[in-house]
């Protein structure tokens, strides 16, 4: 049944990436959630490759406009924004999952790195807030909420001018 996944990663080791992702985007036409264990990975490889991540990322976009309520594909579109540098979209699907999974560390922390690597810092302070008082209901680790208090005050002295 990964017969296809294989062929497309052999072809996009020995640099076809466009063949590739061709079937990449044939195995997500199938099943939206084909890509799951290597949406990352895959965001990372085609880096290099930006038209073909996008096409990717365009892809996934276009199952979420069909699937809005599906956390791990808002999750994708916002991992290939980042890496496309597209932070306006990656804020939006992150936005999204957030809002979908209220509960997820992971979610969380990835709004608020976008809030802040677009100077949105009173909303990133705002976020980074959330994510301090969610990890301490999930019992972080003292050292990880330390951590999250240093984005919280990082961020809001960012936002003051500081």
């Amino acid at each position: 049944p990964d017969t296809s996944l294989r062929q497309a990663e052999v072809l996009r080791l020995q640099g076809n990436t466009a063949s590739a992702v061709d079937t990449y985007l044939a195995l997500l036409k199938v099943n939206p959630h084909a890509l799951d264990n290597q949406a990352a990975q895959l965001a990372d490889g085609l880096r290099s490759q930006p038209d073909q991540l996008r096409r990717l990322r365009d892809a996934y976009a276009e199952i979420v406009a069909q699937n809005p309520k599906d956390p791990t594909l808002q999750s994708f579109v916002g991992i290939m924004s980042v890496r496309l540098d597209d932070m306006p979209r990656a804020v939006d699907a992150f936005a999204q999952w957030t809002t979908l999974q209220p509960q997820n560390l992971e979610a969380r922390r990835n709004y608020t790195l976008v809030l802040s690597q677009t100077q949105q810092y009173a909303q990133a302070a705002a976020s980074a807030e959330s994510l301090k008082a969610l990890a301490q209901q999930q019992n972080a680790t003292q050292d990880q909420l330390k951590g999250y208090q240093a984005l919280v005050d990082f961020f809001t002295a960012k936002s003051k001018g500081g």
